[in-house]
């Protein structure tokens, strides 16, 4: 029997039989441990899972009384399969306040896409602030609070949102700053899972080559005091690109990776948008891409510690 554990934060193991006992007897396993194993549905306390390892008067006995639960047929979801369909145990009013939510968010999208004589008088800033405020409640419904991963991604759609609210007042540079380190965020985020080194070298190669030839075409007009601040932007922008496709090469959750591709075009939509007077609102395209981007990612709390089939 193949055990995994949580340990600061992260998911660990694979450990045998008797590694778990050693565990519980010098107390990294402890009874609130989340633990899982093949035939679990979903990750359990340690006590709830293994109740004998805990029930002696001390750990010695505790371990001499476990014996493991018998192993599943073969039939059963392989440990790489089993997270992503059933990990941590997804509840039922999960889904729907996530759902719920994503439709509020996309209510506030369109909102903001509509001709101000169409909002029934709520600007676009409000309804900036709704479709924002939305992303952050998602990942607080999908649970982003039992792991490294989550408190990350949970970093950075509040960074988000304040970037949001930053540039929806006209504050560029604050703005600009609070989106950086909400990338910062999600780089870390994605380094909980285990990377690629190969693919996150092919993907940072190319975020770099498209995000460097933007900034090159757009130079003429960016304002010379932004300069620094935008080449600065789109490399960290290409490194969270980057770490996104190592992760996802190495069994991360689609949804990491499309959420984080979304994100980076967005963005190059906005610095369109703000150097270039195109008769085409590039916002129609870059306001969509940004916040399915975002809501993707905070969506993807609920596949971590977990990795996809393959």
């Amino acid at each position: 029997m193949e055990w995994y554990y949580v340990l600061e934060g992260r998911q660990a193991g694979p450990v045998d039989n008797s590694e778990v006992k050693n565990l519980a007897i010098t107390g990294v396993v402890q009874p609130n441990t989340l633990v899982w194993h093949k035939g679990l549905d979903h990750w359990q306390p340690a006590e709830q899972a293994a109740p004998a390892l805990f029930s002696g008067m001390g750990a010695g006995a505790a371990s001499a009384s476990f014996t493991a639960p018998a192993a599943l047929p073969e039939s059963q979801p392989t440990v790489a399969a089993a997270p992503v369909r059933q990990g941590r145990g997804i509840m039922v009013w999960q889904k729907i306040a996530a759902g719920v939510l994503t439709a509020v968010l996309v209510v506030g999208v369109i909102g903001m896409l509509l001709p101000s004589g169409m909002r029934g008088g709520i600007s676009g800033f409000q309804f900036r602030i709704v479709a924002s405020t939305a992303f952050v409640l998602v990942a607080l419904a999908a649970g982003a609070h039992t792991f490294r991963y989550h408190h990350w991604i949970f970093a950075a759609v509040v960074l988000c949102w304040l970037g949001d609210y930053y540039l929806g007042t006209g504050s560029f540079i604050p703005g600009l700053t609070a989106f950086l380190l909400g990338h910062v965020a999600l780089i870390m985020a994605f380094f909980q899972f285990e990377i690629d080194k190969r693919w996150l070298v092919y993907g940072l190669i190319a975020a770099v080559l498209i995000g460097l030839t933007a900034v090159f075409l757009l130079m003429p007009h960016i304002r010379p005091s932004e300069r620094i601040p935008v080449i600065l932007y789109t490399l960290v922008i290409a490194g969270m690109v980057g770490v996104a496709v190592g992760a996802w090469a190495a069994r991360a959750s689609f949804l990491v990776l499309s959420g984080a591709v979304l994100f980076y075009f967005s963005d190059l939509c906005v610095a369109i948008e703000r150097y270039l007077d195109l008769a085409f609102r590039v916002r129609y395209v870059g306001l969509p891409m940004y916040y399915a981007g975002v809501v993707l990612l905070a969506l993807s709390v609920l596949t971590f510690p977990e990795e996809r089939e393959g």
